[in-house]
C-alpha cells in the first residue's frame, strides 16, 4: 500500500514537471512580459532550464524502478537512448582531455545532449497520463499557433512586434521577415494530430483540420520553412494513404494510382518552386553545400570522433577564415545528420544505427502503412537539415519517441493488409 501511494506521488510530481516542460517549449507563448533572464536560459537556442527540470524529473523517477511493474513494451527505443547517453559521456571525457578544459566546462558545452534521458521518464508517465499529456500539448500547440499567426499578421501589415523574441528569432524577423519562432513545436503538434487520428482509426476533427490548415498557412506564407513544410506534406501523405487503404479494393487501386502520380508531380513542382539552389534564397542552399563539406571533414578531426564539446566556437562555426563570408558562420543545425557527425564522428554512428533499426522494427511490426509514412516522414525526414538532436528539437525528440513506443505497444494497431481484407469482407 505504501508503495502504491509512493508511486502515485511520483506520477503526480512527474506530471506537474511535464506541464512546465511543455510550456517551456513555447516559452510561455513568448508573451511580452517574459523577463530577459528567462530568455537567456530558455529559448529556441537555449535549453538550460529544460535540462534542470529534466534532471529533477529523472531523479524523481529513479525510485519507481523498484516499485513499479516492469514495462511490457515488447518493442522500444530504450537501447538507442542508452547508447546515446553512453556516447555523450564518452565524448565529454574525450573532449575534456583533448582540449584541456575542466570536465564541468566540457559538460556545459554539450549540456543539451543530456535532455534525452527524459525519454525514460516520459515512457513511464505515458502509462498513466497518456490522454492528459496528448491533450495538453495539443492545447498548447493550438494557443501558440494563434499567437504566432497574430504576430505574423501584425508584423506583415503594421510592422509591429508584440512578442518577446530571442536574439535569433528577432534577427530573422527583422532581416528576412520570417518568424521562425516555435516552428519545431508546431510541426511536432501536426505529427501528434495525424499520428493520433491514424492510431484511433478516425477522421480528423474540425479543430484538428483548422490547426493543420493554419499551420500550413504560417509555414508557406510567413515562416517559409521549406524543409519543415516538406515534412508536413509527407505526414499528410501518410494520413491520406491511411484513408485510401480503408476504401474497397477497386476504388482503392484507382484512387491510390491517381494519388501517387499526382503526389510525385506535386512534390517535384514544389521542390522546384522552393528554390533550394536558385532564386532569392539560393545563397542558403550554396552555403549548406559548403557546410556539408566542412562538417564531414571535422567528423575525423580526432580520428574516430569529431569536434566534440569544444570551448573554441570557431570550430563549430566554420573556422576563423569564414568571418567575412556571407552569413558569417556555419551551423550544425543547417545540415542535419552531417552536423551531428561533425560533433560526434564515428563515435556517434552506433546510436544512429540502433535508432534506425529499432524504429523500423517498431514501425513494421506494430503499425499500418499510413502510420509508417507519418512516423518516418517526421523522424527520418528531419535528418536532412533539421536533425532531432539539435537544441531546439531535442526535448520534442525525447517526448515523441516515448509517445510512439507507448502507442505502438498499447493500442491494437491493425496492419494495412489485415485492414484491407476486413474492409473487403465487410463491403
Amino acid at each position: 500500500m505504501k508503495t502504491d501511494k509512493g508511486l502515485d506521488f511520483i506520477y503526480k510530481i512527474e506530471y506537474v514537471v511535464f506541464i512546465l516542460l511543455a510550456l517551456l517549449q513555447v516559452n510561455f507563448f513568448n508573451l511580452p512580459f517574459i523577463p530577459d533572464s528567462l530568455l537567456s536560459i530558455n529559448s529556441n537556442i537555449a535549453k538550460q532550464l529544460t535540462l534542470y527540470l529534466v534532471v529533477f524529473a529523472f531523479i524523481v523517477w529513479l525510485p519507481s524502478l523498484f516499485s513499479s511493474p516492469r514495462s511490457r513494451n515488447m518493442i522500444s527505443l530504450s537501447l538507442s537512448s542508452v547508447l546515446l547517453i553512453v556516447t555523450v559521456i564518452c565524448l565529454t571525457i574525450l573532449s575534456s582531455r583533448a582540449y584541456g578544459s575542466p570536465i564541468f566546462q566540457t559538460f556545459r558545452n554539450g549540456y543539451y545532449y543530456w535532455i534525452p534521458v527524459y525519454f525514460f521518464v516520459a515512457n513511464f508517465l505515458f502509462r498513466r497520463y497518456s490522454v492528459e499529456m496528448v491533450k495538453l500539448i495539443k492545447a498548447i500547440g493550438y494557443i501558440d499557433l494563434i499567437v504566432i499567426l497574430a504576430q505574423d499578421i501584425l508584423f506583415k501589415y503594421a510592422g509591429l512586434i508584440i512578442l518577446k523574441l530571442d536574439a535569433f528569432s528577432s534577427n530573422s524577423l527583422l532581416t528576412t521577415g520570417r518568424l521562425l519562432l516555435d516552428g519545431d513545436f508546431l510541426l511536432a503538434i501536426s505529427f501528434v494530430i495525424l499520428f493520433q487520428a491514424s492510431l484511433e482509426h478516425r477522421r480528423l476533427h474540425i479543430g484538428e483540420l483548422l490547426y493543420l490548415f493554419f499551420f500550413a498557412v504560417h509555414q508557406a506564407l510567413f515562416a517559409q520553412g521549406r524543409v519543415g513544410f516538406l515534412i508536413f506534406l509527407g505526414m499528410l501523405a501518410g494520413y491520406f494513404v491511411y484513408l485510401i487503404v480503408k476504401l474497397p479494393f477497386l476504388p482503392r487501386i484507382i484512387v491510390f494510382g491517381v494519388y501517387l502520380v499526382a503526389a510525385i508531380i506535386a512534390f517535384v513542382e514544389l521542390l522546384r518552386s522552393m528554390n533550394f539552389l536558385g532564386g532569392t534564397r539560393a545563397a542558403s542552399g550554396r552555403v549548406r553545400l559548403y557546410e556539408i563539406d566542412y562538417f564531414l571533414g571535422m567528423s575525423k578531426l580526432h580520428g574516430f570522433w569529431g569536434i566534440g564539446f569544444s570551448n573554441d566556437s570557431s570550430l563549430m562555426n566554420g573556422g576563423l577564415a569564414l568571418q567575412n563570408v556571407w552569413g558569417g558562420k556555419y551551423a550544425i543545425s543547417d545540415v542535419g545528420l552531417i552536423g551531428y557527425l561533425g560533433i560526434f564522428g564515428f563515435l556517434g554512428i552506433p546510436f544512429i544505427i540502433s535508432y534506425l533499426v529499432q524504429l523500423l522494427v517498431l514501425c513494421l511490426k506494430k503499425m499500418h502503412l499510413g502510420q509508417i509514412i507519418i512516423v518516418l516522414a517526421y523522424f527520418i525526414g528531419q535528418w536532412g537539415t533539421l536533425f532531432p538532436l539539435n537544441v531546439s528539437r531535442i526535448f520534442l525528440f525525447s517526448i515523441l519517441s516515448a509517445l510512439i513506443v507507448y502507442s505502438a505497444n498499447s493500442f491494437p494497431v491493425v496492419p494495412a493488409e489485415v485492414e484491407m481484407k476486413s474492409h473487403e469482407a465487410y463491403s
